[in-house]
């Protein structure tokens, strides 16, 4: 989507911290919110905004200046994407403490990547997705979500989710 404004104009990188005192939100996380009171704290912002944070080693192939598609990486169960998401604030990491604003981007789910697409990407960016994965309490559900993939050799339905889930000696 074509910007009509000169690209030294909104190519201006910033501080995360510069974006949380203007807009609101926390200084970092992926996926974060100005709150629905910000506009009170930050009168500048005027609303409410929802931001999307992405770094390169998490998505290679997200949009690297404003207003340019892009692919973003994510992962987890399909509910959460949906067709009446509200808009994004989309900043993208060039490198440390140098965010760059790109625009309002609206999500869309694209098939899961193939398991020839998947070994076609860095290996940096394998292991950065992978390594969380494997080690961190919160992402249980998709160890279990991995796990009865290759037990079952499909998708597992909602009732072996939850009792493999409430399995505890498997933690």
């Amino acid at each position: 989507y074509p910007i009509p404004m000169d690209q030294a104009d909104v190519s201006v990188p910033a501080r995360r911290t510069f974006f949380a005192k203007y807009f609101g939100g926390p200084p970092q996380g992926t996926y974060c919110s100005s709150g629905k009171d910000s506009h009170v704290k930050h009168p500048e912002a005027k609303r409410r905004r929802d931001f999307m944070c992405l770094q390169m080693q998490w998505n290679p192939n997200g949009p690297l200046i404003p207003g340019a598609p892009g692919l973003f990486f994510g992962r987890g169960r399909e509910d959460v994407w949906t067709a009446d998401m509200s808009p994004l604030s989309v900043l993208i990491c060039l490198q440390s403490n140098q965010w760059l604003y790109l625009g309002e981007y609206k999500l869309g789910k694209s098939p899961t990547l193939t398991t020839r697409e998947w070994k076609a990407q860095k290996q940096l960016v394998k292991t950065t997705w992978t390594r969380p994965t494997a080690t961190k309490k919160e992402d249980r559900p998709d160890r279990i979500v991995i796990h009865l993939r290759k037990q079952l050799g499909c998708e597992p339905t909602d009732a072996e989710l939850n009792a493999a889930d409430a399995d505890t000696e498997n933690q």
